[in-house]
């Protein structure tokens, strides 16, 4: 295959096929084909469209010595040219599971590493359940961004075991508000037969940022009794733009399961 045709023409890396499954003949990927995706995903020649076509197919291959590259893809950016690479490499390295852990703790051990924020997610993306240890861990990081990812992480769990860290943190009054949101936003997602009692008081806080949180959550739960109890809440006018609009689809979304 010519190297340059590849960075390319997107459609000229997927003659290969899906990476990691056996070829024509039974024959596995070879290893050079590995590192043409590779050097693909860092060239700056080929276009986005070809380098975010590379991440995939090294997702699908999961071979672990694309899980280097395919981090250091990461950047926070609003350029056109490299978002769709950032996004396909964030998809795909999921797909490497229990072997991704090992790169995610050494960004985690660099508090100067701005992916660290992206851990949350990755792991559990990649490891399910087994990342609560660590997620709950990451509920008490210093930066806060990386606790409210952890906290939407544990949520997406939706296991109803893993709310007693976020139901702390709801409670303490000395957490900040979005933080306490974003955590009663996650006890919603989780579940629980106790998960309303923990987020019906929250809609009369005087933070907008906790009542958004609870709002979320309760209309994550779908429990019936939050619709009369958002009802008054938008009579009472007390709510910024913002929270007001959310309660106000978290309505539609109740009420759209009830029907």
């Amino acid at each position: 295959m010519n190297y340059w045709l590849a960075l390319e023409k997107p459609e000229a890396l997927a003659c290969y096929g899906s990476l990691g499954k056996s070829r024509k003949g039974g024959a596995k990927v070879e290893t050079d084909e590995i590192a043409m995706l590779i050097t693909t995903l860092g060239s700056r020649r080929g276009g986005p469209g070809t380098r975010a076509h590379a991440a995939r197919m090294l997702g699908e291959s999961r071979d672990p010595r694309a899980i280097t590259p395919l981090l250091d893809t990461i950047e926070d950016t609003g350029d056109p040219y490299k978002t769709p690479v950032v996004m396909a490499a964030l998809d795909a390295l999921p797909l490497f599971g229990d072997a991704l852990e090992p790169a995610l703790g050494r960004i985690l051990d660099d508090p100067a590493d701005f992916r660290r924020r992206y851990v949350p997610r990755l792991l559990m993306s990649a490891r399910g359940t087994a990342a609560a240890p660590t997620l709950s861990r990451l509920l008490d990081d210093a930066d806060d961004e990386v606790a409210m990812n952890a906290a939407t992480s544990l949520g997406s769990l939706h296991d109803p075991a893993y709310t007693a860290p976020l139901r702390a943190i709801v409670a303490d009054a000395a957490r900040p508000p979005l933080l306490r949101g974003v955590a009663a936003s996650a006890v919603g997602m989780s579940g629980g037969p106790d998960a309303y009692d923990t987020l019906a008081p929250l809609v009369g806080s005087d933070e907008q940022s906790l009542v958004a949180g609870a709002i979320d959550g309760l209309a994550e739960l779908g429990d019936p009794r939050a619709i009369p109890l958002i009802q008054a809440l938008l009579a009472s006018n007390r709510l910024d733009e913002r929270t007001t609009r959310g309660a106000k689809l978290a309505l539609i979304s109740m009420r759209a399961r009830r029907e």
